[in-house]
């Protein structure tokens, strides 16, 4: 049996450098995380990219997204299309993103890659 927190504040620390999470349960391990913590999504997307695409056409992609050109992303889920999307635009940093950003385009809306304006979509294959 469980007994659900009152406050779940006072399962939870946070020092300086350290986040613990103490869970109310039998024999379960204390969480603990090194701040600040990482963006898994962010991270996970960019792990994603380098694995299917390799550094070379990855650096490939970022230059066609520096001259603005339209990148349309194709994966086996929502998840992974979504992460390797916002990962794409996460490496242009400093640079902002100036075009049309759907992580994940409807299918029903797929006659929108014929479009002129440059953009960068998701879409599940």
């Amino acid at each position: 049996r469980i007994d659900y927190p009152k406050r779940l504040r006072d399962y939870i620390e946070v020092s300086q450098d350290k986040f613990q999470l103490t869970l109310p349960v039998k024999k379960a391990p204390k969480i603990s995380f090194t701040l600040p913590l990482p963006q898994v999504d962010a991270h996970w997307g960019f792990a994603k990219l380098l694995l299917k695409l390799g550094s070379d056409t990855l650096m490939n992609v970022l230059m066609l997204l520096l001259i603005e050109r339209s990148v349309l992303v194709l994966g086996e889920n929502s998840t992974e299309v979504t992460a390797c999307s916002c990962a794409l635009l996460e490496l242009l940093q400093p640079f902002k993103w100036a075009g049309v950003f759907m992580p994940l385009l409807p299918i029903s809306m797929l006659d929108f890659v014929n479009s002129p304006v440059p953009f960068v979509a998701g879409v599940v294959a």
